[in-house]
């Protein structure tokens, strides 16, 4: 993330509102993994369940949040 964030503020006119847009998408790309295990029927691994996958979720949300504000605050004046 941080190396991607460095990427954008040397390219972008506006490297906040570009980083944002990014790191969304990326976010979104991320929830595809714990998602397909999650809905998988029958489950792909044995002793997958919703309190597993809202777990791995909760914990995209968790660090995607902080990684993106600490990276943001930082590029502002």
């Amino acid at each position: 993330a941080g190396i991607v964030f460095a990427i954008v503020v040397r390219l972008a006119r506006n490297p906040v509102r570009t980083y944002l847009i990014v790191a969304g998408v990326a976010f979104v790309a991320s929830l595809a993994a714990p998602l397909s295990v999650g809905l998988a029927d029958p489950p792909e691994y044995p002793g997958t369940d919703a309190d597993s996958t809202g777990t791995l979720i909760a914990m995209h949300v968790v660090t995607a949040a902080i990684v993106v504000t600490t990276l943001v605050s930082r590029a502002r004046p």
